[in-house]
């Protein structure tokens, strides 16, 4: 995670060596060419992995730890989901963003080849059991930039908000579903730091980047991820243009519950391509 983390800050900042350079060939008179933007289009997942761990607090890590979903529950690892991005700009440095997609991942397996326990609140699973598995994601991202510097060529900004992950599992036993089906939601708003790096590279052609980071350790709590996305769009017309990009996501969480004797953690992360509409 901090790897990955470091690697894309390093790519980011790196690039923006030139800034200064070409700023200061820009008139200070440009005015902004959009208030509006938004995406809309596909994002075409091609290697998701889940690996979801329950054991007991203070104890070894060995009640439920490793459940991989593709290995294990035969969950699949590519899945296309319709996205929208977007934001308004309410100044020169000031613009609010936003993202939403949600993707769908279901899977069976004839015969468990680990034993699935959970807490008490739950149904366990045992070794040969044939399970359907339902595991649906919504991802909401909300933030703010500041841009402090925005010209003809470059825009870079840095700015703060929220990655919120809404996750619902359900596993069901084909041969006893009516006593053993365990069906859990889990919410997880996270703060995020953000940093963006656009380039117009012509008139037409546009360069965006933008990677989103956090990690916080207090408490019962644990947790970190990264989000980073990178695109190249074509203004084609006036005000509709089209993008192609790639979007890399990891999330590691580790969490204790406030009323149970058990610990959980996940681990999720996906990559992908992008393809949109823009105006």
């Amino acid at each position: 995670m901090k790897k990955t983390l470091a690697t894309c800050l390093f790519t980011l900042l790196a690039a923006t060596v030139p800034v200064s350079a070409v700023a200061a060939k820009v008139s200070s008179k440009w005015d902004l060419p959009d208030r509006w933007n938004v995406n809309v289009g596909a994002f075409f997942i091609t290697n998701a992995n889940t690996t979801l761990g329950v054991r007991a607090a203070g104890g070894p890590a060995s009640v439920g730890v490793g459940l991989d979903f593709s290995r294990n529950l035969n969950v699949g690892d590519r899945e296309t989901a319709g996205r929208i991005d977007g934001y308004w700009r309410f100044s020169k440095r000031s613009r609010a963003d936003w993202t939403y997609f949600k993707y769908e991942r279901d899977g069976r397996t004839d015969a468990l080849d680990i034993p699935i326990d959970l807490p008490p609140e739950f149904p366990s699973f045992d070794i040969g059991d044939p399970l359907v598995t339902q595991f649906d994601t919504d991802i909401l991202k909300l933030a703010y930039t500041f841009s402090f510097l925005n010209s003809e060529k470059i825009e870079l900004g840095v700015g703060a908000g929220l990655h919120i992950s809404n996750i619902e599992l359900e596993l069901q036993d084909v041969n006893d579903p009516a006593n053993k089906t365990a069906v859990s939601e889990f919410t997880a708003p996270l703060p995020v730091a953000r940093i963006i790096l656009n380039y117009n590279i012509s008139p037409r052609w546009r360069w965006t980047n933008s990677v989103d980071f956090f990690y916080l350790n207090i408490g019962n709590f644990e947790g970190g991820l990264t989000d980073l996305r990178s695109a190249l769009e074509h203004h084609t017309f006036k005000n509709v243009g089209f993008g192609f990009g790639i979007n890399r996501f990891d999330l590691d969480l580790e969490f204790e519950s406030s009323d149970t004797d058990f610990v959980g953690s996940l681990k999720s992360g996906w990559s992908g391509f992008l393809a949109y509409v823009t105006v």
